[in-house]
């Protein structure tokens, strides 16, 4: 799964001609990205080659379709077994 998603950016005039320009793009809790977040990141920031569209799509491929976070609650499980009876409390002495 992509935990990043990369891609380089067209080099801002004045910036000299050997240094690439890049994004990085990454989920702030650190888990991996979801289809849709790189689906909506590659019509920001479309990939540069043919080699990385292909990378990207694979990507998608593999990605969970809902951003990960915590898992729903699972239901509590009810026992058929018959419990044991609640515990009577002593009545509360007055003074």
């Amino acid at each position: 799964m992509a935990t990043t998603y990369t891609a380089v950016l067209p080099r801002p005039a004045g910036v000299p001609a050997p240094l690439l320009v890049r994004i990085v793009v990454m989920r702030e809790d650190g888990k991996p990205l979801s289809r849709e977040e790189l689906e909506a990141l590659v019509v920001a920031y479309p990939p540069h080659t043919e080699d990385a569209r292909g990378t990207v799509e694979r990507a998608i491929a593999r990605a969970p379709s809902k951003p990960v976070g915590k898992a729903p609650a699972k239901p509590k499980a009810t026992s058929t077994k018959p419990g044991k009876p609640a515990t009577k409390r002593a009545a509360a002495k007055r003074p």
